[in-house]
């Protein structure tokens, strides 16, 4: 995810901000990762028991993405730095909702075979995101400045 090394360089690079400044404000969407994965959970489980499984386990995320696709967009289009730092670590922490459902589907769907099941779907989900592995370098595109990642020279 963006949030975890480079939304630092974002709110300096092309939201202007100092890097101590843009530091403080990259902290916002661990704090709000953190709350929310709880509180998603909390929710979630709420849901469930009150109304139904696929009320607290799958309507939840659905409105959790919903709601942070609106505040990434939001984000990426205001023109005050500080407003896109905090609607974007809102985005960040409202994505963390529908995440602890997912997790909680595993759990619900593998029983006691939780922790296989939650290692499978880590698996899975990691060998289908793209993200920089220790076998690849990253090197600079002259057309557009961003790091991409390519396999090491032969």
């Amino acid at each position: 995810m963006v949030f975890f090394g480079w939304f630092y360089i974002y709110l300096a690079q092309a939201r202007g901000l100092n890097l101590k400044t843009s530091a403080v404000y990259s902290i916002l969407p661990f704090i709000g990762m953190t709350i929310s994965a709880m509180g998603g959970g909390v929710a979630s489980d709420w849901l469930a028991q009150r109304f139904s499984l696929r009320t607290g386990r799958c309507i939840l995320p659905f409105f959790a993405m919903a709601t942070t696709s609106v505040l990434l967009i939001a984000g990426s289009r205001v023109e005050q730095a500080s407003t896109a730092g905090i609607l974007l670590a809102l985005g960040a922490g409202v994505l963390y909702i529908a995440q602890s459902c997912f997790w909680a589907i595993t759990a619900d769907f593998a029983g006691e075979y939780a922790g296989l099941a939650s290692g499978i779907m880590n698996m899975v989900r990691r060998s289908a995101a793209p993200s920089p592995h220790p076998l690849h370098h990253s090197s600079p595109d002259a057309s557009d400045g961003i790091q991409h990642s390519s396999p090491p020279p032969e």
